[in-house]
């Protein structure tokens, strides 16, 4: 376990509510507007399961994976039949594995979605994941990231001081591109994450396999 997976471990044991959040994030309402109704979502540190229970009640197949046994108990608890969690860390973590055996890439849709998840965990961990999802490239995922970028360090944070790393983008890029990520779509700004008076500087991505 590294320093970034006790961290999160502490917070959701002492920070976890009863019931996750009922309202998505605007990135989920953005991503579930532009993916097939078939697609079957892989939440990669799906966190308190707000994004991934959206998901779920608005017709998607839906797993959510995150390192805090907390977080998962809370959002299996919340889990319509549709959603399903499991406890892992990303070192170990085998994607194909949770994709069901009928999965079909020539007929069906994969989604990996992450959000606020990338500046949560350290460089080395970044390119664990990057090859995590080139390695299941045989599947035709498409991959929906969404993080603060690293113009966002200096800006106002109205949520806890908790573990935030900035991701520096050329270096992310030049990452996926080695792994054979593709983008397809980019944005970077404010206004697409705001929480009250902060908004934060984020970067969108979709990405696909070569």
């Amino acid at each position: 376990m590294d320093d970034t997976d006790v961290y999160w471990q502490e917070f959701y044991s002492n920070n976890s509510p009863k019931k996750p959040p009922l309202l998505p994030s605007q990135f989920a309402a953005f991503v579930s507007n532009d993916i097939s109704r078939n697609a079957f979502v892989v939440d990669v540190g799906c966190g308190n399961g707000r994004d991934a229970l959206y998901f779920g009640r608005h017709g998607f197949s839906v797993v959510g994976i995150d390192r805090s046994e907390n977080a998962i108990a809370v959002c299996s608890a919340n889990a319509p039949k549709s959603c399903s969690f499991q406890c892992h860390d990303l070192q170990t973590l085998e994607l194909e594995k949770y994709i069901p055996p009928s999965f079909d890439p020539e007929r069906d849709s994969l989604v990996i979605y992450s959000r606020f998840f990338l500046h949560a965990i350290n460089r080395d961990l970044q390119s664990v994941f990057i090859q995590k999802i080139a390695s299941i490239g045989h599947l035709k995922p498409t991959v929906y990231l969404e993080f603060r970028s690293d113009r966002d360090a200096d800006r106002l944070k109205v949520t806890p001081e908790h573990y935030r790393r900035y991701v520096d983008l050329p270096e992310f890029e030049s990452d996926a591109a080695k792994f054979g990520l593709e983008f397809s779509y980019k944005v970077v700004g404010t206004g697409f994450a705001k929480y009250l008076d902060d908004d934060a500087y984020v970067a969108r991505y979709i990405l696909n396999c070569r």
